[in-house]
This record gives structure tokens, sequence and C-alpha cells, in this order.
């Protein structure tokens, strides 16, 4: 596996660590809105980063050097345009793509609504009135002459069940079809959270630097 991508799930496992740590109630975990703010804002960028920079891994049987696998020395050489398609090649039900394996090994969906809620609600209960922003990147807005709202709880309990759902998977799958796991994470990185990733970071920015509470800015003035 490649240094890109085991980085990936480690970071993905601690994020999904601190918040449920958050909706237990663990010591370690961020327990004020000060910790909370400074610890997604550490987490998020790395992750958008980390998600951008995944690559196509190799499945198990890419390991041939070009050969297909059938034995036949002159399949699939330099020369070749394309394989020998011998019987070996054609029956043989060890070889695939990468693409075949991407569909047979999505990630699975494991996070149940009640879990979800009571990570999000957690959260929403560390930041009080500042887990409501406004948000003008929403499809709604197109059809609306007034900002939409949004919730900072939400879009981390979003980016949360897609990490926990993909962490999870990893853990079940066989190695050799990891590489469509992380094709997939990659996937609902571009299509989905992405988006929540971005829009959250400009959020949590203005809570820590522009909003700061009265115990915050007693800190700074520290």
């Amino acid at each position: 596996m490649q240094p890109n991508s085991l980085a990936f799930i480690a970071l993905c496992n601690e994020f999904c660590s601190t918040l449920e740590g958050v909706a237990a109630g663990s010591d370690r975990a961020p327990s004020s809105r000060a910790e909370l703010v400074a610890s997604m804002l550490n987490y998020i960028p790395r992750l958008y980063i980390s998600a951008t920079d995944l690559k196509e891994e190799a499945s198990a049987d890419d390991s041939h050097d070009g050969h297909c696998g059938c034995g036949h020395d002159h399949c699939c050489d330099d020369e070749a345009d394309d394989c020998c398609h011998c019987d070996d090649c054609s029956d043989s039900d060890e070889l695939y793509t990468i693409a075949d394996d991407h569909e047979g090994w999505g990630i699975e969906s494991v996070l149940d609504e009640e879990y979800y809620n009571s990570v999000r609600s957690s959260i929403e209960a560390l930041l009080g009135p500042d887990d409501v922003y406004l948000e003008v990147f929403e499809e709604d807005m197109k059809y609306s002459d007034t900002p939409i709202s949004a919730s900072v709880a939400e879009g981390l309990a979003d980016i949360f069940q897609s990490l926990y759902n993909f962490i999870e998977t990893v853990r079940e799958v066989p190695s050799e079809h990891i590489s469509s796991v992380l094709t997939s994470a990659k996937e609902d990185f571009e299509h989905y959270w992405s988006r929540i990733a971005c829009n959250l970071m400009r959020a949590l920015n203005n809570i820590r630097y522009f909003n700061p509470s009265d115990d915050e800015n007693c800190d700074a003035d520290q």
C-alpha cells in the first residue's frame, strides 16, 4: 500500500476517534468550544490534502510485471498489442482489473442514525449558537433571495459518517481489495465531502479568530 494511502487511513481513524470521544465525553477529547474548533481546524485541512493526494492503488494481481499470468512467454510482452486471449486467460477467475474490483468492493454503510445523531448533538452542544452559519454555496441558493443557514455540527457529522464507514470497511475487506475501497473513498471526497470540508473551514475559522468567546479572549490577553 502506498504511503499516501496509509497516511489517509491513519488520519481518518484519528479524526473519527476524536469525534467519538466528544460524543462519549472522553477525558482525552475536546471538552470546550475552543478545543473542538482548534482540533477540527487541525484535522480538516489535513484530511482535504490527504484525500486529494490519494493515488490509484495497484490490485494484487497487478504484480505480474505486465503479464496476465497465463504462463505463456509470448503473452502481454512489450511488443504485443494485447493479451493472447488464450483459454487460460479467458477462464481464469483470479484475473481482474481495478475497475472490476471497484464494482464489487465499495464502502459499506455501517454507521446507524442513532450514533450519527449522538456525534452531531454532542458537537452542537459544545458550539452553542456558533453552530449555525450562513452558507452561500448551497444548491438551494440558486432559488433563494436570502442566505441559507448551515450547521457546523451537521457538516462534521457528515464527514464523520463518510470516514467512519470507510474505516470500518477497510477493517473488514480482504487486503487485495483495499484498492477499490480507496478508489471509493476518493470519489466520495471529490463528489461529496470536499465541499463540506471547505465550507466548515470558513465557519470554524470565523469562530476561532473573529468570534471568540469571553474565556478565549481572556486567554489571549494573558
